[in-house]
């Protein structure tokens, strides 16, 4: 006999694929929790329904040019991107922070640490926008049933708490960078306003020189 081990329904995930079947196996009883079964991935992995199906079974259940395919790498890479220039930018600042309140300096040009945190910061939400929208475009081409050769039919599903969680956390490093800039702005207000009354320092005023004019008289 043929073994068809075919699960109800497959999830690609970053770094894993997960299968199951449905209550009754009808998919508008929900997912079938007990039978939820998750494999961990390589990093950039190509998630091939195709593969998942032909694998261990001695017939093949889906067509090799089926066009149910997701590949992760590209959007993994932006995500990668995204949280390390998000890292940097943490540093950088919280390196502005302490240079501040103690005056420590730990480069000879120290706002140029904090050039490349803001510029970072800058870059952080624009990859994992990017990163975002691909996958979720990528896998929403994806999502539906397809027919195996024996019949039976198999669903793409997203998982929307997922895709939810990426998008909440992409919208606030957009928050995050309109403070940044708002502070940015301030900051440099501030450093307009303190060289210009520094460069007034010691400067003679119109009644210190009418002063000095009547003495020499």
């Amino acid at each position: 006999m043929v073994s068809t081990a075919v699960a109800d329904w497959y999830e690609p995930y970053y770094l894993s694929t997960c299968t199951g079947m449905w209550n009754a196996h009808d998919s508008s009883a929900g997912k079938n929790r007990s039978t939820i079964s998750c494999v961990s991935q390589s990093a950039g992995y190509v998630f091939s329904l195709a593969e998942l199906l032909n694998h261990d079974n001695s017939i093949q259940l889906l067509s090799a040019t089926s066009n149910v395919i997701l590949n992760t790498k590209a959007p993994l890479i932006l995500l990668t991107l995204g949280i390390a220039f998000i890292g940097i930018s943490f540093l950088g600042y919280l390196y502005g922070i302490f240079a501040t309140r103690y005056n420590i300096v730990l480069a000879d040009r120290p706002l140029f640490i904090l050039r490349v945190a803001f510029f970072t910061s800058i870059a952080a939400p624009i990859m994992l926008s990017i990163s975002t929208a691909k996958i979720t475009a990528s896998a929403a081409k994806m999502v539906g049933t397809v027919n195996a050769e024996t019949g039976q039919p198999v669903y793409i599903s997203m998982d929307a708490g997922f895709y939810a969680v990426m998008w909440v956390a992409t919208a606030m490093s957009w928050v995050a960078l309109g403070f940044v800039i708002f502070a940015a702005f301030r900051i440099a207000g501030m450093m307009k306003h303190q060289n210009a009354n520094e460069r007034t320092v010691g400067k003679p005023t119109d009644y210190d020189e009418e002063a000095q004019k009547n003495t020499v008289r």
